[in-house]
């Protein structure tokens, strides 16, 4: 698509609900989870069945993000409005990511090289309460999961997830094919 072509696919949708759309486990190979909770998106369908990707979203003329995901998709939009419950229930479903009950949420953590540990006490008792007290968190707020990343060789961060009781769930792997 170039940059000329709109990145919509025909009108946009007025408000549906998700029962109107299939969702499909092969489509959370197309944008990654965080992606998807951040923009509050999520690929509905079978994606590899048409020309244009159906998006369900809350602000389906978003025309900034509408070009951003045809950009990275390389295909057209087809933006349907869905609500916030719906949005979750949809991504739960894509990603195989149990929701409790109609508040349930998914917590992703992030990486920090930025914290700063108090003189005396060991850095590791320090990052076992902070995980402790995002776990703690996290379920006062009734989320449902809470995911975490780690990069490969960072043996202490697995160690980490690990004596919190966190297990990987996904291992992504990648080899350079221009070399």
């Amino acid at each position: 698509m170039n940059a000329r072509e709109s990145a919509v696919d025909g009108p946009v949708e007025s408000f549906s609900e998700l029962p109107q759309f299939s969702t499909d486990s092969s489509s959370a190979a197309l944008l990654p989870l965080e992606y998807c909770l951040e923009k509050r998106i999520v690929v509905l369908g079978k994606p590899a069945d048409a020309a244009a990707v159906t998006i369900g979203m809350l602000t389906p003329g978003d025309r900034p993000l509408l070009d951003e995901l045809a950009a990275k998709l390389g295909r057209r939009i087809t933006p349907v409005q869905l609500n916030e419950f719906e949005v979750r229930r949809a991504i739960s479903r894509v990603f195989d990511i149990p929701v409790s009950g109609d508040t349930g949420e998914v917590v992703v953590l992030e990486s920090s090289r930025e914290i700063v540990f108090e003189a005396g006490r060991p850095a590791l008792e320090i990052l076992d309460d902070l995980l402790a007290a995002a776990i703690d968190r996290a379920r006062e707020r009734g989320c449902a999961v809470l995911e975490g990343t780690a990069l490969p060789g960072d043996r202490d961060t697995k160690n980490l997830y690990e004596r919190a009781g966190i297990t990987a769930r996904l291992i992504t792997v990648s080899t350079r094919l221009d070399s």
